[in-house]
C-alpha cells in the first residue's frame, strides 16, 4: 500500500473512521459513567431508606412487645380485680339494702 499512490487517502479516510468511532466511544463511556453514578448515587439513597425502614420497624415490633406484656399482666389481674369489683358492688347493695329498712322501722 505505502507504494500506491491513493492509499495514504484511503489511510487518511480509515483513521477519520477510526477517530470518528473513538470519539463516539468515548461519548458513550461517559453517559455510562454518568447513568452509573446516578445509579449508585440512588442505591446509596435507597439503602438509606432501608436502613431507616428498618430501625422504624424494629422499634415498632418493641412497642408491640411491649403492649403484648402489658396485656398479659392486666390479663393476669383481671380475675382479681373481678373478684374486687364484685365483692365491692356486694357489700354496697347490701348497705343499700339495709339502710332503707333500718330507716322504716
Amino acid at each position: 500500500r505505502a507504494q500506491d499512490p491513493g492509499a495514504s487517502g484511503w489511510d487518511n479516510m480509515e483513521g477519520s473512521v477510526v477517530r470518528a468511532k473513538l470519539m463516539a466511544a468515548q461519548r458513550e463511556a461517559k453517559r455510562a459513567k454518568s447513568d452509573l453514578q446516578r445509579l449508585h448515587s440512588a442505591l446509596a439513597s435507597t439503602k438509606t431508606q432501608l436502613t431507616e425502614a428498618e430501625e422504624a420497624l424494629r422499634r415498632r415490633n418493641a412497642v408491640i412487645g411491649a403492649l403484648k406484656e402489658l396485656l398479659k399482666e392486666a390479663s393476669k389481674k383481671l380475675p382479681d380485680l373481678k373478684a374486687k369489683m364484685r365483692a365491692q358492688l356486694k357489700k354496697h347493695l347490701e348497705q343499700e339494702h339495709a339502710a332503707p329498712s333500718s330507716q322504716t322501722s
